[in-house]
């Protein structure tokens, strides 16, 4: 059984080799093969984020090993600071673009909380509050936060990527906007 299986490639190379020697002396040329694609690139790691963001085009200011910053054109005059990081497993990019504070998330207008938590229903981007415990006064920060799967990432489809949920945040300006909520 063992020589049968070994004599099956070995005949199917031979069969391709004299096809392709009969078409030659027939004046035919052999076609040239296609080149092989690409190989996808590989999970983006602690190690290479930073370099896939300034391969992107940015200017990332890293915050620690898988956490990285950079600012962000939302709405036309001011730069928005825009965090990625790598999930703990390695599984995800997250992006969270900080949006605006308010002192207590309990507190949010409730026509104003209904409204974002209509967008989150779209999806794949969505609001969090995220209390900051660090802040004198306490404060909630609202974000909008993506989830990327961290696989085939190149410096093009993240830069695509992040532009499409730059235009998310853009047209969710209404809702989110803290200045225009009502009192």
């Amino acid at each position: 059984m063992r020589c049968v299986r070994a004599a099956v490639p070995l005949l199917i190379v031979l069969v391709f080799a004299s096809d392709a020697a009969s078409q030659q002396g027939r004046g035919r040329p052999v076609p040239p093969r296609p080149p092989a694609p690409a190989p996808a690139p590989g999970p983006i790691t602690q190690v290479t984020l930073g370099q896939l963001l300034r391969d992107a085009g940015y200017t990332p200011t890293q915050k620690n090993d898988a956490w990285y910053t950079i600012p962000v054109d939302i709405l036309g005059a001011s730069k928005y600071p825009l965090d990625v990081s790598l999930s703990e497993s390695g599984e995800k990019l997250w992006l969270h673009v900080h949006l605006g504070s308010v002192p207590d998330a309990a507190r949010v207008p409730p026509a104003a909380l209904a409204r974002l938590l209509q967008l989150n229903d779209g999806g794949p981007a969505h609001f969090i509050f995220r209390r900051c415990e660090t802040c004198a006064p306490l404060k909630d920060k609202l974000y909008m936060t993506l989830a990327m799967d961290n696989r085939g990432v190149s410096p093009a489809v993240f830069k695509a990527t992040l532009e499409k949920f730059i235009e998310e945040i853009r047209a969710t300006r209404d809702a989110w906007l803290v200045q225009r909520w009502p009192k």
